[in-house]
């Protein structure tokens, strides 16, 4: 059985009228009024302990809150090639809330382990026994943000403000086409986890300092996944006037750093220092 569809009621003002000269286009101002607010707080420690393990843990909370800065990225908003982004036009403090920069809890823990097995010399002990190192690097973090979106069906094609709005938003006024009483950025990517492990052999080549690291590296060596796209952002259709929840998409994308991928890689490497 399917569920029933969930309708929300909603009143905003709509916008109506005519340009006093329809021979012009859209006018556009250019203003500075956006403005984005940062707060955080980092606490990190270190320890050395016996036998080679050294570890090193640091957690940061933070949240990064603005009115329409984070589309900064954009250079539409930079430049003022496109004002159709905030739910009422010129009232960016409606508009205050989370920005896409935020991430609100990050911890990570590193540790590395360059135990001396022996003290005996000899090649064998030097090339073989002696110079390995394991090494490991864990993140955990909140999920990035992202904001929703709400279709409308109503006479989408009508221009109500003749060159200069169309109706595609609630408020026909041809702004934002986000979900007006819910926050921008409001919903959040599930949080993140990633560990990464190296296995290091040391070799001394000669007398003065050089030598040659092999390693042998995994990335996130659990294999973990978490989205940083969905399907559909959409929340809501409208028609006629009432709004009917519409479920929100899937995961689609897993994009991650350094690579562009969230999947598990291996790799061999070797590095000469001199």
């Amino acid at each position: 059985m399917m569920p029933a569809a969930i309708r929300w009621a909603y009143t905003t003002p709509v916008y109506l009228g005519s340009r006093p000269n329809k021979s012009f286009a859209g006018i556009y101002q250019d203003e500075n009024g956006v403005n984005s607010y940062y707060n955080a707080l980092a606490v990190s420690a270190a320890k050395s302990f016996a036998h080679g393990f050294t570890a090193q843990l640091s957690y940061t909370w933070s949240h990064e809150i603005d009115d329409g800065q984070s589309y900064g990225e954009s250079t539409n908003n930079l430049f003022g090639s496109n004002a159709n982004y905030w739910t009422v036009n010129g009232d960016y403090k409606q508009n205050k809330s989370s920005g896409n920069l935020d991430q609100r809890q990050r911890f990570v823990l590193s540790w590395a382990w360059a135990p001396t097995f022996t003290h005996r010399g000899g090649a064998f002990y030097k090339y073989v026994v002696n110079g390995w190192q394991l090494s490991s690097i864990t993140a955990i973090s909140t999920g990035w943000p992202y904001t929703v979106s709400v279709k409308v069906n109503g006479s989408s094609s009508a221009t109500v403000v003749p060159g200069m709005f169309s109706n595609y938003n609630l408020s026909l006024s041809g702004l934002s086409n986000v979900v007006p009483f819910w926050p921008y950025y409001g919903h959040y990517y599930p949080s993140r986890y990633n560990s990464d492990a190296r296995l290091s052999k040391m070799l001394p080549i000669g007398e003065k300092g050089m030598r040659l690291a092999l390693n042998f590296e995994v990335f996130n060596l659990s294999n973990s996944w978490s989205p940083t796209s969905i399907s559909s952002y959409q929340a809501f259709t409208e028609l006629k006037g009432v709004l009917t929840a519409t479920p929100l998409g899937l995961g689609s994308a897993d994009g991650g750093f350094p690579d562009g991928t969230q999947a598990r890689r291996m790799q061999l490497s070797a590095r000469f220092s001199f």
